[in-house]
């Protein structure tokens, strides 16, 4: 399900525990932010019983040529090393290796598919290192500053692609907010091409947790959208069922 992948790789930029160069030298921030991104492919699955959890607001500012408007959305993501729910008003997805549901609530439609071993997504998250390694080593740093947000002092660096990544991924420009205390990504912002439907998208995060308590994703996540007599949960009362497991 290529909208669960996405919500997934969205969601493992998160993942990062390195911290950030305060010099104001530009080639050392670029090489502080290039190891930074890559500790996302250090980190697995979830082992036991453990629940990965992070929190985060994806806002897109389109053209004004589109007909989709503006958007933010407010997401979540659960993670054990057997299920994996992802959470937001727009569309949540739950799965684990028997099933895979997306769930549009807003359509009333739910999206039942086949589900998946979990160890994937370390390709996944090896493909997300790569894709951001790539685009960070085909861009030049312009400015890498400290700015005062929300009372909380953050390092922005600001890059432009060479022609090479303008053309491949479409892109004017990126600027990574830093939380250097927190020693993680506050903020990523992409700037798209003029001609593009999308202006700009920013992913804010806003929690980490890799020991989460309050939930245990232990019941299959066919429980999280039928009974055990196989109809819908309640609040599922009215929604079509696409089932596209053959």
């Amino acid at each position: 399900m290529s909208k669960l992948k996405i919500g997934l790789q969205l969601a493992l930029l998160l993942l990062v525990t390195a911290g950030f160069s305060p010099k104001d030298d530009f080639s050392a921030c670029k090489e502080e932010l290039k190891k930074y991104v890559s500790e996302l492919g250090k980190i697995g699955v979830p082992s036991g019983k453990r629940v990965y959890y992070m929190s985060m607001t994806i806002s897109t500012d389109m053209s004004s040529k589109s007909r989709i408007p503006d958007s933010d959305v407010k997401v979540r993501v659960y993670m054990s090393a057997a299920r994996l729910h992802y959470v937001s008003d727009v569309i949540s997805t739950y799965q684990d290796e028997e099933n895979a549901f997306a769930v549009l609530p807003q359509r009333k439609i739910i999206v039942w598919s086949h589900g998946g071993k979990l160890p994937d997504a370390k390709a996944n998250m090896d493909m997300v290192t790569h894709l951001q390694d790539t685009l960070v080593s085909l861009s030049n740093v312009v400015s890498c500053n400290e700015s005062v947000e929300n009372g909380k002092t953050m390092k922005v660096l600001t890059m432009t692609p060479y022609k090479k990544a303008m053309d491949l991924f479409k892109v004017n420009k990126m600027e990574y907010s830093i939380d250097p205390n927190a020693k993680r990504i506050e903020r990523v912002r992409t700037y798209y091409q003029p001609g593009e439907d999308i202006v700009m998208r920013s992913v804010t995060y806003h929690e980490l947790d890799l020991n989460y308590s309050k939930m245990n994703l232990v019941k299959p996540v066919y429980q999280e959208i039928f009974h055990a007599s196989g109809k819908l949960l309640d609040k599922y009362k009215g929604y079509q069922v696409i089932d596209n497991r053959n």
